[in-house]
């Protein structure tokens, strides 16, 4: 059985509130602990959905790093079943917003039913897109064995799952174990 945070988020609007907080301080401690807090900033949601903040989940957060022409999109949908719904998908966009435009921003989206589980994906997957040497293509195939070995946690190490959210471990991102020291 999932625990979905936020449940009531298309309901209240204080819960909303709380929703959209969760997904800001994630993608904040990603980008400081990436140290890149500065290249990104919100992508403004008349771009992405044609107006002000109209309660329904889409997007949730939406960031671009312009240098980079990278963005980030995270949708969050009501809870409808017990186990864990996370979609995601990249695609391109015109840079400046007109078609005609040939420079283009490559964006994730991330679509799930908020839970744990889902959180610690998001993250993952924000982890590996944010890295400069992350590309579109590079970050298709990863989503396409996302999408084969769903529910494996594949690309989510023990350690990462362990410090989600907490930010209590200050090691976590370390890619090899410590080693301890011998007296």
């Amino acid at each position: 059985m999932v625990h979905h945070l936020y449940r009531r988020f298309l309901v209240d609007h204080r819960v909303y509130r709380m929703a959209q907080r969760f997904w800001q301080k994630l993608c904040q401690r990603i980008l400081r602990a990436q140290g890149k807090p500065r290249d990104w900033e919100k992508w403004p949601d008349g771009i992405v959905r044609g107006g002000p903040l109209d309660y329904s989940g889409n997007p949730m957060v939406s960031l671009i790093s312009r240098t980079r022409r990278k963005a980030i999109v995270v949708i969050q949908e009501a809870p409808t079943t017990d186990a864990v719904q996370l979609t995601t998908w990249v695609d391109t966009f015109p840079f400046r917003g007109n078609r005609e435009d040939k420079e283009t921003i490559d964006y994730l989206v991330i679509a799930c039913e908020l839970c744990d589980e889902a959180g610690r994906v998001a993250a993952a997957l924000m982890r590996i897109w944010t890295d400069d040497r992350v590309s579109f293509d590079a970050m298709e195939a990863v989503l396409e064995a996302y999408e084969r070995t769903k529910g494996a946690g594949m690309f989510l190490t023990e350690r990462r799952r362990q410090s989600h959210g907490t930010g209590r471990r200050r090691n976590a991102r370390r890619k090899r174990p410590l080693k301890r020291r011998q007296k």
